[in-house]
């Protein structure tokens, strides 16, 4: 089911989100929808999802002393993401 723009802008500027009301996602093939689990039950890292590293953009801005080794595993990953796309993008013409 497609979303209406506006519902799309919407749910990028919702920062929250809130473990008591749920989305249906019907994944199953029976048509359920998966069981919802008690917040404790989930691992650390899944509440940590929503939460967006740096852009390519921000990490080429900073000076390479200052950066991570995180942060540098991010620039690289990201450019290398950039560049296939730039050849896919030349591929396609």
């Amino acid at each position: 089911m497609f979303m209406s723009r506006s519902a799309v802008s919407m749910s990028k500027c919702a920062h929250h989100r809130s473990f008591s009301t749920t989305i249906p996602i019907n994944i199953l093939k029976d048509g359920t929808d998966p069981p919802l689990q008690d917040i404790s039950s989930y691992p650390e890292s899944f509440h940590q999802l929503h939460v967006s590293g740096k852009t390519l953009t921000e990490l080429l801005r900073m000076d390479e002393d200052m950066r991570s080794m995180e942060e540098e595993q991010r620039l690289l990953k990201l450019y290398n993401r950039h560049r296939i796309r730039e050849r896919n993008v030349i591929k396609k013409k």
